[in-house]
């Protein structure tokens, strides 16, 4: 792959990811969506989907560094789950961690296949 390719390449990954990462985010916030609304063990389906979404977004625009793009990931799950407790007095409740990190993983799960068959695809 030439430089200019290269170039090209980057700033579409970077359209990419800040595209998803803005509908991530306005799902969130549109979509507040539980399972089993009212039971205390409830997941929100709307952050499982925004998480996911997320993570598959930098997996794809960053596909040479997995573990960067886990730890952002993961990093935005905690900011979003304690910034709420720190500046509105909002409990912890591990269900909305559970399904934050349920989309994390299955984001990165289906970015990391989609990057392997990509370079198989390169490759051939």
């Amino acid at each position: 792959m030439d430089e200019q390719s290269f170039k090209i390449g980057s700033i579409r990954a970077w359209k990419f990811v800040s595209w998803a990462t803005l509908t991530a985010i306005v799902f969130m916030a549109v979509w507040p969506l539980e399972l089993s609304a009212g039971d205390p063990f409830s997941i929100d389906v709307g952050r499982i989907f925004a998480y996911a979404v997320l993570a598959l977004s930098l997996s794809l625009g960053y596909p040479r560094s997995p573990k960067l793009c886990a730890a952002l990931s993961f990093s935005a799950a905690v900011v979003d789950e304690f910034l709420p407790i720190l500046l509105l007095s909002h409990s912890f409740r591990w269900t909305d961690m559970a399904g934050k990190l349920i989309g994390i993983l299955l984001g990165h799960a289906i970015g990391w296949i989609w990057n392997q068959r990509r370079n198989e695809d390169l490759e051939t």
